[in-house]
């Protein structure tokens, strides 16, 4: 990882007309999201395997048009995604490998534009899914590697709009999987799910 210093940091602070930005790798922390704090054109940031907990995105403007947030493998916990709704352009959220165990996943009910999530290897389970409602509209969601059932898969069913979906190494019943169908499905990943017949 790549440690970042405050000089780096006054760089990308001046750098005002920024999009895109990756920090992924660092050392970045919470403290140190407030020296994003100017950048209000900023539409991707990537903090990938970095030392977000998440509180401090509410550093970031409320005028930013922040359109997709790539966090897996950070320390990203259920207390930041309250802090996702200041964000209603938000396309793409991938949170994979995080600290998130889907207490207040309905926060992300708030992200009306919302195409994309990435869940993959948290602890999220039926009640988190539960929560999302299915008025949303995912096109994409990554739930390999958690702690959903049946019941979280008789919910997705509901998202009318979901196309490409990945649910590897869950346990997962043939009935299950029935429930897909009413999905317009043109991409599902279940690979090592247990499947009981």
């Amino acid at each position: 990882n790549r440690d970042l210093s405050n000089a780096d940091f006054a760089k990308i602070s001046a750098a005002i007309n920024l999009v895109y930005l990756n920090l992924s790798n660092t050392n970045l922390n919470d403290q140190m999201l407030a020296h994003l704090s100017n950048l209000k054109q900023l539409e991707e940031l990537d903090i990938i395997n970095t030392q977000v907990k998440g509180i401090g995105l509410a550093q970031l403007s409320r005028s930013l048009r922040l359109q997709s947030l790539y966090a897996v493998n950070s320390l990203l916990c259920d207390e930041a995604l309250p802090c996702l709704s200041r964000f209603p352009e938000l396309d793409w959220l991938l949170l994979g490998e995080s600290r998130i165990l889907g207490r207040t996943l309905h926060a992300l009910n708030d992200l009306v534009k919302l195409r994309v999530l990435g869940l993959e290897a948290t602890l999220v389970d039926d009640q988190g899914i539960g929560s999302l409602d299915s008025s949303l509209p995912l096109e994409r969601l990554f739930l390999s590697a958690t702690h959903i059932t049946n019941k979280s898969l008789e919910h997705i069913s509901r998202f009318r709009q979901i196309n490409y979906l990945r649910i590897d190494s869950n346990r997962i019943s043939d009935d299950g999987f029935e429930k897909l169908n009413r999905l317009p499905l043109e991409h599902l990943s279940a690979n090592y799910t247990w499947i009981s017949i």
